[in-house]
């Protein structure tokens, strides 16, 4: 028998031997991926799924001559930052290497010209096509925020009888491929709880992976009710009845317990409509966020004045309006001044339009997971307390996400959302978007 199918008979063994400690679950989905054309995993917080998909890269390509191993998550960060970063740490931790380290880059392993492993974006789908392999093995982290015109793509790559895909991630949303996928009888299908992890269970110690003080500690600040609860610990999909878009408990954590770290700087603009609508302005430095200047009434030009010097004052700062309506008439004033704005219009399609009705709903689920995970330092400002409080998330006759917006406009809430995705979207650019 060649090594290749040694490995392939017991994978989970093979990686053991070379020092890559796994445990049951994670030794479950091994399994099922190298056994089954297509495998779904719906995982808590703090159980090693990036691990494991990254131990999978390896296992392929070491039991397959002539194979490709493609991976993606929802943003090129992901892919870059998180599983590929693993995917180069675990090589380090081998007690052999399993690739040698010149056939590495930051996204990519090398080994001959049909005989690869690569992180792709998910910027569009051309990305996922025309690659041809005796064996194929696709990868998408955090599988739940990648568009199901990708998963399809993918899918549409999937040509050959050795071609295998896993799908792993937070279940976040109960929309799109990876919340359908779970109704199917031809998919092989595991959820892993929080309280599955072998330090809850007994099965063995490891460090970093779920404890009964971390799931404590997430219970008592996001409740178990909570859709990040669900999600996040218990691995579940939210239920229908959560409709709060914030999670209180975790903004309450982000004003009084986050450390403000300075870095890139952006102005929040969200302009007055109508009488009693306030005209915003919220600054994010690095990840702190401050309302600095509100008031009621629609004089564009004190707006304009107000940015001006604000731009004088942070030169290198980046202006975030909102571009409908009377916003409309001050970022084209801000802009004949040369000013460095980014026109932000809420109804626009969102970049990841499967899961997403427009870009303000993309924007501000993407502004409530930062604030879960604890990215933001908010300020104690109690009408953006509150506002945070009646924003509540539904989903379209299509099951795509809504941010439905209570009564009264959340207008510090609008410039917070306006200054964080102007930030995320500008934040390695040097473009003057006033240009």
């Amino acid at each position: 028998m060649t090594k290749r199918e040694l490995i392939r008979n017991n994978p989970v063994r093979f990686m053991n031997l070379n020092g890559i400690e796994t445990w049951s679950k994670q030794n479950d989905i091994i399994n099922s991926v190298m056994n089954n054309s297509e495998t779904i995993v719906k995982s808590s917080n703090a159980v090693g799924k990036t691990f494991t998909a990254a131990a999978l890269v390896y296992l392929f390509l070491l039991s397959y001559e002539n194979s490709i191993v493609v991976t993606t998550a929802p943003t090129f960060p992901q892919v870059e930052q998180i599983l590929w970063q693993e995917i180069r740490a675990m090589n380090v931790r081998a007690v052999n290497p399993f690739v040698p380290a010149r056939s590495m880059t930051n996204t990519a392993i090398t080994l001959a010209a049909k005989y690869f492993a690569v992180g792709r974006s998910t910027d569009r789908e051309s990305n996922f096509q025309g690659y041809h392999a005796d064996h194929i093995l696709f990868i998408a982290d955090e599988a739940n925020g990648v568009a199901d015109e990708i998963i399809n793509a993918i899918k549409g790559s999937m040509t050959g009888s050795s071609a295998h895909l896993l799908l792993i991630g937070n279940p976040i949303m109960p929309v799109g491929y990876f919340y359908e996928a779970f109704r199917r009888q031809d998919i092989s299908k595991l959820s892993i709880s929080a309280f599955d992890s072998p330090n809850i269970t007994g099965e063995k110690m490891i460090p970093g992976l779920a404890d009964a003080k971390w799931i404590n500690d997430r219970k008592n600040e996001w409740g178990e009710e909570s859709g990040i609860y669900q999600s996040r610990v218990l691995g579940e999909f939210p239920s229908s009845s959560d409709k709060s878009m914030f999670n209180l408990n975790s903004v309450n954590y982000c004003i009084n317990s986050v450390t403000p770290k300075p870095g890139h700087v952006v102005l929040g603009v969200d302009v007055a409509r109508h009488g009693k609508d306030e005209t915003v302005f919220a600054e994010l430095n690095g990840n702190e966020v401050k309302i600095l200047e509100t008031w009621r009434g629609q004089d564009i030009t004190k707006a304009r004045n107000f940015v001006h010097l604000w731009s004088k004052m942070q030169p290198k700062g980046v202006i975030g309006i909102d571009d409908t309506g009377v916003g409309g008439g001050l970022t084209d004033m801000c802009r004949e001044l040369g000013l460095n704005v980014l026109g932000f219009i809420a109804g626009y399609r969102a970049n990841n339009s499967t899961l997403f009705d427009n870009l303000k709903a993309e924007a501000m689920w993407q502004l409530s997971q930062a604030i879960n995970m604890h990215e933001l330092k908010l300020p104690n400002d109690e009408i953006l307390k509150e506002q945070f409080r009646y924003e509540e998330k539904g989903y379209s006759a299509k099951g795509k996400t809504l941010a439905i917006d209570p009564s009264v406009s959340p207008d510090r809430l609008d410039a917070v959302n306006i200054a964080f995705y102007t930030s995320r979207v500008t934040q390695l650019s040097d473009k003057v978007y006033g240009g």
